[in-house]
């Protein structure tokens, strides 16, 4: 329970501490306010908005990172990667968290929304589904490994599984609003 505990504020004042140099770093990077057309507004939502692709990358990889560690402890027993897998979800999920707000500030502070409205919405739901997801994994970790009973152990790694699946998706969808919907075509 304290080791949880401790885990979970430290997660929270290094998320806080990166976003504060990232926050301070934009801020002295000058003002890169965009007119019409779809670009972040100006004032403290756009900057809020502006920080959101900065802040989705730590969990995802977080997310993959954990979904490996696990296969390492199914294969090997090995605790380590069993405790890593928890702290790397546990971390996600508050991250997770802080990148769906700021998601939510990077849709607000548009300057229009024309064609792509709909994909941000989705980008928008797919994102509160993967911190939704991640956070309700992490919760599933932390008791399988609480109580090694087999159904719970199943459900965490099926719900593990899932949310990588998920975050899949909505990194997917964030790219194509970013690079166009053929971003990823070879030809």
């Amino acid at each position: 329970m304290f080791r949880t505990a401790f885990i979970i504020i430290s997660v929270i004042l290094l998320g806080g501490f990166l976003l504060g140099v990232t926050a301070v770093w934009l801020a002295h990077a000058g003002s890169h306010t965009l007119g019409p057309g779809g670009e972040y507004a100006s004032g403290l939502i756009g900057l809020l908005g502006r920080l959101h692709p900065l802040s989705v990358h730590f969990p995802v990889a977080l997310i993959f990172a954990a979904g490996l560690a696990e296969i390492f402890y199914m294969r090997r027993g090995n605790n380590a990667f069993g405790f890593a897998a928890r702290f790397a979800l546990l971390t996600a999920a508050a991250c997770a968290v802080v990148s769906v707000l700021l998601g939510f500030a990077a849709a607000a502070g548009r300057a229009s929304l024309t064609d792509s409205a709909i994909q941000i919405g989705f980008h928008g739901t797919m994102g509160l589904a993967t911190a939704g997801l991640v956070s309700l994994t992490a919760a599933l970790a932390v008791s399988a490994s609480h109580k090694r009973d087999p159904f719970r152990v199943r459900l965490y790694r099926t719900a593990l599984a899932v949310t990588m699946i998920v975050v899949g998706f909505a990194a997917h969808t964030g790219a194509m609003l970013v690079f166009g919907p053929n971003y990823f075509s070879i030809f």
